[in-house]
């Protein structure tokens, strides 16, 4: 699992770090960001 920063209500996301990106914007309503986990992509359909 990878984390990421998602913006709510939106779907903005950016790479998880320490620092907290520039403030979320969903046109002209700022959101807060929210921290969330989702799969690994993965490539080639290979079965492990």
């Amino acid at each position: 699992m990878i984390r990421v920063y998602v913006c709510e209500d939106c779907t903005n996301e950016v790479p998880y770090s320490e620092e907290l990106p520039e403030p979320c914007r969903c046109g002209a309503d700022r959101g807060c960001w929210v921290v969330t986990e989702k799969p690994e992509p993965r490539c080639g359909g290979e079965s492990k």
